[in-house]
């Protein structure tokens, strides 16, 4: 290299670094003012000597995900392109995130919580409605016994609760800002609501099983054969019943038992 080779060099170097007003022009450190679109945003440089810098990138390159947006006022670092133009290296807090790659877009991701109590509630009017038809007679007939038999065949079979592992990828996780322990003591009392509402109908179930049994019991099953199918029939079913609710009952439990295992401090 030739000494107006170095000359020409030094030259450039110092134009740069009187350009980015610092010591490393690769990069600069300052504050985000404000966010500008999908993929720019205006930094305040750290340097008081230096004006905004607009249009800069989030990333390195527009159309790329996942795409980090930082919160107004945050620190980042940015490397430069050129004097005016460059992309954040480094961040600090984050207000929001977008996962989506290309032009498919499917929205926020999903509050697991909420919609596995939201499902819960299907479930346990679904399984209701159920046990409802499954033991409902008519009485007031005027042949055969005094009121109608079971429905036949019986609906078999109940929906077992949702829980949040049926549903939920922890690869990848999100929240709405809270504290981690906020958001445990929400999970946790939403699991113990459905517990409460699960055992308000182990309770009513088993209510009607003592006047199942003892329809069986005041029965006859010589002198009145239908009554006492009925009534078999229908102890029967709200066995399978009380049955499923307490499976239900013990998956939410060892979900709970789970949480309550590794809280956060």
């Amino acid at each position: 290299m030739s000494v107006t080779d170095d000359i020409a060099n030094s030259i450039g170097e110092l134009a740069r670094h009187s350009a980015s007003g610092i010591d490393n022009p690769h990069s600069i450190v300052g504050s985000i003012v404000s966010i500008d679109s999908a993929n720019t945003c205006t930094i305040q440089p750290q340097d008081t000597n230096r004006t905004v810098i607009q249009n800069v990138l989030l990333t390195s390159d527009s159309g790329v995900a996942p795409t980090y947006v930082p919160a107004i006022g945050t620190q980042v670092i940015v490397s430069l392109f050129g004097p005016n133009s460059g992309f954040l290296a480094q961040h600090g807090a984050v207000q929001s995130v977008a996962l989506a790659v290309g032009t498919s877009n499917y929205g926020g991701l999903v509050k697991v919580t909420d919609v596995v109590s939201r499902l819960n509630k299907i479930e346990n009017k679904v399984n209701d409605i159920i046990s409802k038809y499954n033991t409902h007679t008519h009485a007031g007939v005027t042949s055969g016994g005094a009121v109608t038999a079971v429905p036949t065949p019986l609906e078999v079979g109940t929906l077992t609760p949702t829980v949040n592992s049926d549903i939920e990828n922890t690869v990848v996780t999100h929240g709405n800002g809270q504290t981690n322990k906020t958001a445990y003591v929400a999970s946790a009392a939403a699991i113990q609501t459905q517990i409460d509402t699960l055992q308000s109908q182990i309770n009513g179930k088993l209510l009607q099983q003592v006047e199942a049994q003892g329809a069986i019991n005041s029965s006859n099953n010589a002198s009145d054969p239908v009554g006492y199918k009925q009534a078999q029939g229908r102890c029967d079913a709200l066995n399978d019943q009380i049955s499923a609710l307490i499976k239900q009952r013990s998956a939410l439990y060892k979900q709970l038992n789970d949480i309550n295992s590794n809280p956060p401090q």
